[in-house]
């Protein structure tokens, strides 16, 4: 099994995170503030943000540091998240209100 580095497992866990959040590229720049150019930077794994920004993004997106950067994840968990972000895409609308208003949450727009 090959070990992930922490920047690899942060730019996996970044677009899936975001999914989850319902929050776009240009919605996590203007919350935290930066040009959507750096966003991008992150999205296409050309960057990685300094540390300040990890824990605002975690903030920005409803979770901690330690699930973005894989640190006492399951193996698994990136694979459960994908899953789950498709279930939820696959669900009629109904079912994806119900969960938007569960989990206290903005649908899709």
């Amino acid at each position: 099994m090959q070990n992930k580095t922490v920047k690899e497992i942060f730019w996996e866990t970044l677009p899936v995170k975001m999914k989850i959040a319902g929050v776009r590229a240009i919605d996590l720049a203007d919350k935290l503030e930066l040009n959507k150019a750096t966003i991008s930077n992150w999205m296409n794994r050309k960057a990685f943000p300094e540390m300040d920004n990890i824990q605002r993004i975690a903030d920005v997106l409803n979770c901690t540091t330690d699930d973005l950067l894989g640190r006492n994840a399951p193996e698994n968990a990136i694979d459960f998240d994908k899953a789950l972000v498709a279930s939820y895409h696959a669900a009629d609308v109904a079912i994806q209100s119900a969960v938007c208003k569960l989990l206290d949450i903005k649908g899709r727009s």
